[in-house]
């Protein structure tokens, strides 16, 4: 099986009259997510009716209305979570119609490696190259073997996606896949995160002063204004780890010149050395009062320390019953939600600790042996 490469409108044009006649479509979109700042589609590849074809969203053609008219077909991804985000942050376009993940799905039916290569050498013993996971896909022109990589990322999703929806509905868990993926489409708004929001509080600053956090905030906003000039991906101009080791150390030593021209930082050019310096005196200016405020978490509200890790290992336990991840049946942040509101009705797990109701079902029996709770339904 082939592929046709889509590069201009009439082609585009063909391929939308090909559309209307399909039911299911499996699609993958290709990113230079690695290799710039202002992250864009540089690839769509499709699978209709057992063809492949690869547009080109570089070539002067008109993706959105590609897109608009895709997002209303019944359509196979393989982990979407990435491709919806970035089609709503290019297009702000979303599914409008019920999506099936392979990944979920395989995972779902308890398959422990459920990457794309592995699932269809499990089903198919066909072995996929991964050469082009770390490609600048923006690049131009692409070559051959790269446009090959492509086609295989839709060419197998069909056929997965028969066999995986089977399985599904042998074990009655397609209202579990269903409820999870619209999920996803539900939040894929809310996912795009502004600058007006705590998107600086870094993993690793819960513990942070509150002068740590100020210089951690002019830091993480320093680094992506860096990132936006250069249009390269924040992790090029510094990783997070350095900017968390910097914050303590601005808030609590004076050497900063030494720490920097020892640290990650030290291949800055002069004038983002310049900037960086503007950023930390920006936070020298500051009185206390304008520090960020410091966020913690509901430790003293708990009504025993140990509750929050018997829920972890009672759910971990019943993941393993019935042989899917434990997160697929409650997210950290939802067992800490749990541990802190001791939810006391199935409904308060599904309206406070966001959890489906299908989720709900399973874990409301778990924290009634916990703790003797009564969950009325």
């Amino acid at each position: 099986m082939t592929y046709q490469l889509i590069t201009t409108q009439s082609e585009l044009n063909q391929l939308s009259h090909t559309i209307q006649t399909a039911d299911i479509i499996a699609i993958d979109l290709e990113a230079n997510s690695l290799y710039a700042y202002h992250e864009k589609i540089c690839l769509i590849q499709l699978a209709i009716h057992s063809h492949i074809y690869i547009i080109d969203p570089q070539a002067n053609i008109n993706t959105c209305a590609l897109l608009r008219q895709l997002l209303d077909k019944k359509l196979i991804f393989h982990s979407p979570d990435f491709d919806l985000r970035l089609i709503w942050k290019e297009y702000k376009i979303r599914p409008n119609q019920p999506l099936f993940d392979t990944q979920l799905a395989a995972q779902l039916c308890g398959i422990k490696k459920f990457s794309l290569a592995n699932i269809v050498h499990q089903f198919f013993g066909i072995q996929l190259c991964k050469k082009g996971q770390k490609e600048n896909w923006g690049k131009r022109p692409l070559k051959q073997e790269l446009l090959t990589y492509a086609a295989n990322d839709t060419r197998y999703l069909i056929p997965l996606y028969e066999i995986l929806s089977g399985q599904l509905n042998e074990l009655n868990r397609m209202k579990w896949h269903d409820s999870l993926c619209n999920q996803l489409i539900e939040h894929i708004e809310n996912q795009i995160i502004t600058e007006n929001s705590d998107i600086w509080r870094l993993q690793g600053s819960g513990r942070f002063s509150q002068k740590e956090l100020a210089y951690l905030k002019s830091l993480y906003f320093w680094r992506n204004h860096e990132a936006q000039i250069k249009n390269r991906p924040l992790f090029h101009i510094c990783r997070n780890a350095a900017l968390l080791k910097l914050s303590q150390h601005l808030a609590n030593q004076n050497d900063t010149s030494a720490f920097i021209l020892n640290s990650s930082l030290h291949h800055l050019h002069a004038d983002q050395i310049e900037r960086l310096y503007n950023a930390i005196n920006s936070v020298n200016d500051l009185s206390p009062d304008e520090y960020p405020e410091i966020i913690r978490s509901l430790h003293k509200k708990r009504i025993s320390d140990g509750y929050k890790k018997k829920l972890k290992n009672a759910i971990t336990q019943k993941s393993l019953e019935l042989n899917i991840p434990s997160y697929l049946l409650a997210s950290r942040a939802q067992i800490s939600a749990i541990n802190q509101c001791r939810a006391k009705s199935i409904q308060h797990l599904i309206d406070i600790c966001h959890l489906l109701p299908w989720q709900a079902d399973i874990i409301a029996p778990l924290i009634k042996c916990i703790d003797n709770l009564v969950i009325e339904k």
